[in-house]
């Protein structure tokens, strides 16, 4: 399946609702914004260093304690896990990441009048996010699943404004507990990694 297939969906009146992060733009791009940030914590010499940790270790083993790593590895006085989530947290940049070139195409093509997004993530960074994002769309509505039950769980799905008239959705994701979400609302399950191979 391609675009051409979500296009061809829409068109057809069915909706589309989608997952945030690696679904609709790349969550580096805004991590990359908030590493920055973070290491401006420390000197001048040292801001290469404790960026290019971040990202090299986000890359190799995900987020899973990053920071922890990032504070017990350097042991700079200002590299606390406090200070490091707190800019974690507010960094933002009103429009300045960019969607995937795939959704500016299915929006193009389509006559989609709201964007519907469900995201999991601490709700204030993915806020952050969504500020962040130059959006081509008319209406964004955006659940945050935090603010309810995290996905899988259903419960977020029924936070969209008229989930019940929706006609036939598709949930656009990039992961396991993406796919297995729709599966637990009974909904299909397009994976977004299709779309930028």
């Amino acid at each position: 399946m391609t675009i051409d297939y979500l296009i061809g969906q829409s068109l057809d009146g069915r909706d589309l609702i989608f997952d945030l992060d690696d679904t609709l733009y790349s969550e580096m791009d805004f991590l990359s914004l908030a590493y920055r940030n973070i290491s401006k914590l420390v000197s001048e010499p040292e801001q290469s260093s404790v960026y290019y940790f971040l990202v090299n270790t986000f890359k190799n083993e995900g987020r899973e304690k990053l920071l922890d790593k990032l504070c017990c590895h350097f042991k700079h006085e200002n590299l606390t896990l406090e200070k490091c989530l707190s800019i974690l947290r507010s960094t933002s940049c009103k429009g300045c990441l960019e969607t995937y070139f795939w959704l500016k195409k299915f929006l193009h093509y389509t006559s989609v009048k709201r964007l519907r997004i469900i995201t999991n993530g601490t709700v204030a960074q993915q806020q952050n996010k969504i500020v962040s994002i130059n959006w081509d769309a008319t209406v964004i509505e955006v659940v945050y699943a935090d603010m309810y039950a995290p996905k899988p769980d259903p419960t977020s799905f029924y936070q969209l404004k008229d989930w019940q008239i929706l006609n036939s959705p598709i949930y656009v994701g990039d992961s396991f507990v993406d796919s297995k979400f729709a599966e637990n609302v009974g909904i299909e399950f397009y994976d977004a990694k299709e779309l930028l191979s």
